[in-house]
């Protein structure tokens, strides 16, 4: 028989594993993908409960001052300081495929409901930082 759990934390999930090995070392426990997870048969809604990309963001940055100003490391801090200002980042990185004047960051949360927090402020408010107008939050 097989059972898939998930956690809002990484840090939970890997707890969980400690334990659950610690109570029944027979036990075959593992950690699995966020694809396998959500991919996963299932009588009990898992596939509607989750995503391939849950905990992440894409933030993009849109540059709208003179391109002389452009500053791309000091954009990637504010937006960086913006990601971690809703949780504890995982993973930030920048995806090399945007083109001037935008800047996209994917961001990965240890907390899926981190993520789902900056997805609503960010939507709901449009931040401008440090020049860079307006931060657009968006699910992978």
């Amino acid at each position: 028989m097989t059972y898939f759990y998930s956690f809002d934390d990484l840090s939970e999930a890997a707890q969980a594993v400690e334990d659950a090995e610690i109570v029944n070392p027979m036990w075959n426990v593992k950690h699995i993908t966020q694809a396998e997870y959500a991919g996963a048969p299932t009588t009990h809604g898992t596939q509607d409960a989750t995503s391939f990309y849950d905990g992440q963001l894409v933030f993009v940055a849109t540059f709208d001052g003179l391109t002389s100003e452009f500053n791309a490391a000091g954009a990637t801090d504010a937006v960086f300081e913006l990601a971690q200002s809703f949780g504890r980042v995982y993973v930030f990185t920048e995806i090399q495929t945007a083109t001037y004047p935008h800047l996209e960051f994917r961001c990965e949360y240890y907390k899926i409901s981190s993520a789902t927090a900056a997805l609503e402020k960010a939507t709901k408010e449009f931040p401008v930082v440090a020049g860079v107008s307006p931060f657009h939050g968006t699910s992978c």
